[in-house]
């Protein structure tokens, strides 16, 4: 007359416990080599990254610049207020400078 309800929560965490533990072995069973290579291969792309970020940051300084005097000229500002937003990219342009200055 009366069923008794199931616990599915005995299989739930079985399952969740299986299937992290399938994850961590195929993971480890593809990685792309030994840990010496993947760490060699970490450092190249890091190397990479460090040399295209003044590159970037430039780049997104040169944006952000031309944006701010489209804005300006778009809301009609005066144009005190658009030698102030010239001024912030001067700023920011000089503290990236000195953090160049000081990877050296």
């Amino acid at each position: 007359m009366f069923k008794r309800k199931k616990n599915y929560v005995r299989s739930y965490m079985l399952g969740s416990i299986f299937g992290g533990l399938c994850g961590v072995a195929g993971a480890l069973l593809m990685q792309p080599g030994t840990q010496a290579k993947v760490k060699t291969m970490y450092q190249k792309q890091r190397e990479k990254l460090t040399e295209k970020a003044p590159k970037l940051s430039q780049h997104l300084l040169e944006l952000g610049e031309e944006w701010a005097e489209d804005l300006i000229g778009n809301t009609g500002e005066n144009k005190k207020d658009k030698t102030d937003s010239v001024d912030v990219g001067k700023l920011i342009q000089t503290v990236l400078d000195k953090e160049d200055w000081k990877k050296r």
